[in-house]
């Protein structure tokens, strides 16, 4: 991979979704946290730029585990992230356990808030590659807001101004 990506830029992206193992355990990530981090530590000595894929919203997960989680990826050595509100699709295990066990999920005012929060703690140097996301219309049950991108997006950008915030204010390295 590493001639691979002197040839042609190659980057590498991983699932994490979440650092709390029970949380990995429930949505069965098939990995732990220390095989993530010999895999993203090996990457980087051959240069190989990393980007971690982080769940927002996961049952179980309060908001401070998920900044726990943003922090974690941003004292890290990747180059990028993105940051995935949880979708509820049909015809999913999670669908299932939805029906049975509704849990919370964030409004749009709450999600552009907690967004801003996390990029406030992302290093500037990070790049971010996502910051919402939009399942298939067909088969997401919720919620339901994210299918309008653009006012998800316009509503983030309103959030970060009336804060007077951008990515990086609250780093600490």
């Amino acid at each position: 991979m590493s001639e691979l990506n002197q040839i042609k830029p190659v980057w590498i992206e991983f699932g994490l979704q979440t650092i709390h193992e029970k949380t990995a355990d429930f949505i069965r990530r098939e990995f732990s946290l220390a095989c993530y981090e010999t895999a993203v530590t090996a990457l980087h000595t051959c240069k190989i730029p990393v980007i971690t894929h982080v769940i927002l919203g996961l049952p179980g997960e309060t908001k401070q585990d998920m900044l726990d989680t943003v922090n974690y990826v941003a004292h890290s050595t990747v180059s990028g992230v993105k940051l995935q509100l949880l979708h509820v699709l049909s015809d999913t295990d999670l669908a299932d356990y939805y029906e049975q066990h509704p849990f919370p999920l964030f409004t749009l005012e709450e999600y552009c808030d907690f967004i801003a929060d996390c990029l406030e703690l992302l290093p500037p140097s990070m790049v971010v590659h996502r910051i919402t996301g939009d399942g298939p219309r067909a088969l997401l049950l919720a919620p339901r807001w994210s299918t309008d991108k653009k006012r998800v997006l316009n509503t983030i950008r309103k959030r970060l101004q009336e804060r007077k915030t951008y990515q990086g204010s609250k780093f600490q390295s």
